[in-house]
């Protein structure tokens, strides 16, 4: 039996505030990557990273996505991680009521 890794991120987090008009989603999005091949992915993740983003701490997708180049250089990366990298995503409207 094969053993996963899950690396995610969340946006939209407004605690209990379920009816913040500003949030009104919640998103939660990452890989899940086969154990024996995480180093594959971490490895191809800090080579973007350095190659593109040298003098940040944390990738930030908004900043990544906001122009052409970013938005080509991220598909690259995407396309290399699906090798052996399954995307997932999940959203949530907050608004309950």
């Amino acid at each position: 039996m094969a053993n996963f890794n899950l690396y995610c991120d969340e946006s939209g987090n407004s605690g209990g505030n379920f009816l913040d008009e500003q949030q009104p989603f919640y998103v939660l999005v990452g890989w899940i990557v086969e154990r024996n091949l995480s180093y594959r992915a971490k490895n191809r993740v800090t080579f973007f990273k350095g190659k593109h983003y040298p003098n940040k701490d944390e990738l930030k997708g908004v900043e990544i996505l906001k122009g052409n180049i970013g938005q080509h250089n991220a598909n690259n990366l995407f396309k290399e991680l699906g090798e052996y990298c399954s995307p997932f995503f999940i959203i949530a409207e907050k608004n309950i009521a």
